[in-house]
């Protein structure tokens, strides 16, 4: 069985792309005679460690939606995100039954898990 990710998080690719950069960098920086000369890691390492890095913050991110699909008092207990309380008093308001509540908070969740932007 595969181990579950401890703190699952959305997904959010600006952080994996500096976190292979500051790898990049520290494995690239040799220190020759007092001078420091960076030489980069090859492009297969370069790109073996990007896709293993999106393939760990995917699966994060996958384990994050599951986490609180259909538990929004989990997610506002755990996360406190300003957001979904918004959402939740908007449908409330709304007199949305249960199910129509949990449908668009899953949709919401979705698009917080995998990083959507709505387009303008």
């Amino acid at each position: 069985m595969k181990q579950k990710t401890k703190n699952p998080q959305p997904l959010d690719l600006e952080e994996v792309y500096e976190q292979i950069k500051k790898w990049a960098i520290k494995e690239g920086a040799v220190s020759y005679e007092g001078a420091t000369i960076q030489i980069f890691p090859t492009p297969k390492e370069l790109v073996k460690k990007t896709i293993t890095k999106i393939k760990q913050r995917l699966k994060s991110a996958c384990e994050f939606y599951l986490r609180y699909k259909d538990k929004p008092e989990l997610l506002n207990r755990e996360k406190k995100i300003l957001e979904l309380k918004k959402l939740l008093k908007k449908l409330k308001r709304q007199k949305k039954d249960i199910i129509e509540i949990l449908d668009k908070y899953n949709e919401w969740l979705f698009k917080l898990a995998f990083n959507f932007k709505e387009e303008k």
